[in-house]
């Protein structure tokens, strides 16, 4: 679908796109990196599912915007037994059961960040402002990689379900 053809007023369309828009990362200003990721998570699994989830649930949402009429029109597009129970159970950090999974996640994780970072990059490069949706708290670290490399200052805005970046988090 070409964006001359999108209906923004229209029935959502389920093309497995943010909002359904008509946009892929070449012709979008923003370019949103789905990471499907939530292996270090310490309250409950889910995290994974959440670009999905966003991009199904987006679906519903209204174009109208009376302060920015036409503003989709810019693009948005996307490019998609636990070791802290055995902790807390009084287990030992050095159990060879901690130690290899720690090691399978540190390497899981540095793998998936070079992964969002060489994605990034590739965006960043060509022009594009660079979204992270979805995963645990170590995703963002290969998207600030990425902006670190090419910018002296950023910005991040963190969408959460609670506030883990407060100087006194647990």
């Amino acid at each position: 679908m070409e964006c001359k053809t999108f209906d923004p007023d229209g029935v959502g369309v389920d093309n497995g796109t943010y909002f359904g828009l008509p946009f892929d990362p070449a012709t979008a200003e923003l370019v949103l990196v789905s990471a499907p990721w939530d292996v270090t998570v310490s309250y409950g699994a889910g995290a994974a599912y959440a670009p999905d989830a966003i991009i199904e649930a987006s679906t519903q949402l209204d174009f109208h915007d009376p302060l920015a009429p036409g503003a989709w029109r810019r693009g948005i597009a996307t490019a998609a037994a636990r070791v802290i129970d055995h902790l807390e159970g009084g287990g030992s950090p050095d159990d060879e059961y901690v130690v290899r999974k720690v090691r399978r996640v540190n390497e899981g994780c540095a793998a998936m960040n070079a992964n969002i970072e060489s994605q990034a990059a590739r965006w960043l490069d060509a022009g594009r402002i660079v979204g992270l949706v979805g995963g645990d708290h170590s995703t963002p670290y290969g998207l600030v990689r990425a902006l670190g490399a090419r910018h002296a200052e950023f910005g991040i805005l963190h969408i959460d379900a609670h506030c883990d970046l407060r100087d006194a988090y647990e």
